[in-house]
């Protein structure tokens, strides 16, 4: 598993928009966001289960809180 660090751009309460990389990129995340922006966050990327599209890369995101 490959770990990213993300800065939260924006939330709604059906939408983050992170930034990767120091702004090189830019998730587009459809979750129930409880991050304010500007929130540091790790994830974890399996490239196995990430596919090509005519978008980008897409993936199924599963998300734990580890509050």
């Amino acid at each position: 598993m490959n770990m990213l660090l993300l800065t939260t751009k924006s939330a709604s309460p059906m939408e983050l928009r992170l930034a990767v990389d120091e702004d090189r990129s830019i998730i587009d995340a459809s979750v129930v966001g409880k991050e304010d922006a500007g929130a540091a966050l790790t994830i974890g990327v399996r490239p196995e289960h990430l596919a090509r599209s005519e978008r980008g890369l897409r993936g199924r995101v599963e998300a734990s809180d580890e509050a």
